[in-house]
């Protein structure tokens, strides 16, 4: 018998209050994608932008910071391929880094969902074995949702000749609304991707699947069970609205403002992403007949 999606709700909370400890890769891939990113810039700026600045302005007194955007802007624009490349590889870099630890992440919820308990040797194990598996289905992921920037192309193809937009107002006006369309539709499809293939990882991770067929996975089980997944990812959809509600009215005094800033951070990057990643995996073992413990189960034992 399958659970309601508040049994996976007060369950998967459950799960998360019994392994805390779930929280470690989503701390360590936050770490870690944040100092890639700071050695990428870092060689960049000393690579490209410290050489083009004059000697006199490179000590902190003769700092102009107007001076030096100027400078960061232009070198970019010279060294564009360059840059492009190196965003790429950047990016690449700490995507492979967030596949290895979604994947534990995943992993670590998986083992405490069937058990009740997890423990951080599980990350390393579900992310060194399903680490290539998990980058390339998250490239595949990108991919499809980059696919949806075809609905901008009417709009950009009407700004083709700028000369004649700013000449006719009213064109400029509709190629505006055009643009905006375009990027209203692509907002949606990138809204109805994460709902379909909202299992897809989890496939991957618990049923052991290859990238495509994990796409596959999760997809029909997306189709035999439309109401669920899309229950909770209006829940944890409205958990984001709320938060942006709360921080709205804290955010008037600058006191509680500070504080719900910090409590927001810890929220959004730590303990919102652990609830999410138990509450699919969860749902796709529920729904896949894997053996789940319950937790009133497990005090009576």
């Amino acid at each position: 018998m399958t659970e309601e999606i508040g049994s996976i709700l007060s369950r998967g909370f459950n799960t998360f209050t019994r392994n805390l400890n779930i929280t470690v890769p989503f701390i360590l891939n936050l770490v870690l994608s944040g100092i890639i990113f700071i050695l990428g810039l870092t060689a960049f700026t000393a690579m490209f932008v410290m050489p083009a600045l004059p000697s006199g302005d490179l000590g902190p007194a003769n700092v102009n910071v107007e001076q030096v955007m100027n400078i960061f802007s232009s070198v970019f624009i010279e060294n564009l391929w360059i840059v492009i490349a190196g965003i790429l590889i950047l990016t690449l870099l700490i995507t492979f880094v967030q596949s290895y630890f979604t994947a534990g992440a995943i992993g670590m919820s998986k083992n405490a969902t069937e058990n009740g308990n997890t423990d951080i040797g599980k990350m390393f194990r579900y992310g060194r074995e399903n680490v290539v598996n998990m980058f390339f289905l998250k490239i595949l992921l990108g991919l499809i949702t980059f696919a949806g920037i075809i609905f901008l192309i009417p709009g950009f193809l009407s700004v083709e000749d700028l000369d004649l937009l700013i000449s006719n107002p009213q064109m400029a006006t509709g190629s505006a609304v055009l643009l905006f369309a375009g990027f209203l539709v692509w907002m949606l499809y990138i809204a109805a991707i994460s709902i379909v293939l909202a299992f897809t990882e989890y496939a991957l991770i618990v049923d052991k699947l290859d990238p495509v067929s994990s796409i596959e996975e999760g997809f029909n089980k997306f189709m035999e069970n439309k109401l669920d997944v899309f229950l909770l990812w209006l829940v944890i959809l409205a958990i984001s609205i709320l938060m942006g509600i709360i921080g709205e009215f804290v955010g008037i005094i600058e006191i509680t403002a500070i504080a719900w800033g910090f409590i927001n951070l810890i929220l959004s990057i730590i303990i919102i992403p652990v609830l999410e990643t138990i509450w699919w995996t969860r749902l796709y073992m529920d729904k896949t007949g894997k053996d789940i413990y319950k937790p009133e189960e497990l005090i009576n034992y």
